[in-house]
């Protein structure tokens, strides 16, 4: 705001938001529970299984073998609309496991029941909603002839497979299984007790903030609440945007409050972050993205 008298000095009254002060937070009146948690047999047996299901290979069928569901069928096919073979309907040694639901319904049951060097003509409908408009709802012919049946199968587990997994037995391979799960646990826990702690912290300490923090956050947690439609998210279905912008402006002064909640924790207490933390929590995260790590980075 600037006043200005004639013959006199230029007036400013200057207007800022300034970073709310912190009220003293008494943690010894808060709870958050530790979770500590033994894993089961029952757990590391079924992480076991779902390893090895992992290793399933193929293993081809001896001659005279029949198809049937859960038969992979190496087959070349030719599809044919009134006759007339159709773009993006032909392939060569293509592997297809009969009951995977993975083709046009109704051709892979025609195939059960055959053996290598059978030729099949196959006749199904697209359906109607299928994405090519020449093709949705068109009935069509698929000449088909099988070369080879394979069967899935999947390891054992024992000292072989926890060899082929560079383990000296199958109960060196549980014991580092059981402790991948332990530490998965364990972090389900801490994560599990920081929610806690932030609702806490949420509910006991109270003090206006920044309206322009506020509106940055509540911005962005709504830009990506519009990119998540653009997607077909089905969880915001059924509420208006009044009620989205509502609830999300709650979620937006939470997180603001929060962030100068610990921002301070960390000032008073100055905590720093070294170099070797940060660089552990890079790699952590970029673990869980196998063969993108250079891009996480």
């Amino acid at each position: 705001i600037i006043d200005f008298k004639e013959g006199g000095d230029l007036q400013f009254d200057i207007e800022m938001e300034v970073m709310p002060e912190v009220p003293a937070i008494k943690f010894d009146k808060m709870n958050v529970d530790e979770f500590v948690v033994d894993v089961p047999e029952s757990e590391i047996d079924e992480s076991l299984k779902r390893l090895a299901e992992s290793r399933k290979h193929l293993h081809k069928e001896k001659d005279g073998a029949v198809s049937k569901n859960g038969t992979v069928v190496k087959s070349d096919f030719l599809g044919k609309l009134d006759g007339t073979p159709f773009p993006g309907g032909a392939a060569d040694g293509h592997m297809l496991e009969l009951g995977s639901n993975q083709f046009i319904p109704g051709f892979e049951e025609q195939l059960i029941g055959k053996k290598a060097g059978d030729k099949v003509v196959v006749s199904v409908t697209f359906p109607k909603e299928y994405h090519s408009k020449d093709l949705a709802g068109k009935p069509v012919t698929f000449d088909v002839s099988v070369h080879e049946l394979h069967y899935p199968h999947t390891p054992e587990v024992d000292d072989k497979f926890a060899s082929s997994l560079g383990f000296d037995d199958v109960a060196g391979l549980k014991k580092a299984v059981g402790e991948q799960l332990g530490q998965e646990f364990k972090r389900a826990g801490r994560e599990k007790s920081k929610k806690q702690l932030f609702d806490v912290l949420d509910e006991k300490v109270s003090f206006d903030v920044p309206q322009k923090m506020l509106k940055m956050e509540y911005d962005s947690i709504w830009k990506q609440l519009e990119e998540a439609k653009k997607q077909g998210d089905k969880t915001l279905e059924g509420k208006s945007d009044a009620e989205l912008k509502k609830e999300y402006e709650k979620i937006a002064e939470r997180r603001v409050r929060l962030g100068i909640i610990l921002s301070e924790i960390g000032r008073e207490h100055k905590l720093q972050i070294t170099k070797e933390e940060l660089s552990a929590a890079v790699m952590q995260q970029a673990r869980m993205f196998p063969g993108q790590e250079q891009q996480v980075f």
